[in-house]
């Protein structure tokens, strides 16, 4: 993983030690470094691995992909770069949890 300085986000689709990552809520502490990225042992991440290698289906792929989206969010939220969610009207549509309580503004 390149980091060019301090500003430098990191982003993995694993658990671990990145700046934008799932968050695996394992008692688990135990990481290993592959590419210059932190990757936490869980069962979870695990998972992830076998699907980063074998085909997985149109709609749980659909949802990884919103996982890391709503991960990109949290990191944004919680570093003040980013206050307000705006959710497509597909998101509308599909009643995310973020749109169904109207904390986001759709976007025609």
């Amino acid at each position: 993983m390149l980091i060019l300085d301090d500003n430098t986000i990191t982003v993995s689709p694993f658990a671990g030690e990145s700046d934008i990552c799932p968050s695996d809520n394992s008692a688990n502490d135990l990481h290993m470094v592959l590419a210059n990225t932190s990757i936490q042992f869980t069962m979870r991440n695990f998972y992830r691995l076998a699907h980063a290698l074998f085909p997985v289906p149109p709609e749980e792929l659909s949802q990884m992909c919103r996982q890391g989206f709503d991960d990109t969010l949290k990191f944004l939220q919680k570093n003040g770069t980013y206050r307000q969610v705006v959710c497509s009207p597909l998101d509308a549509r599909m009643r995310h949890p973020q749109c169904a309580t109207h904390l986001c503004d759709p976007v025609a």
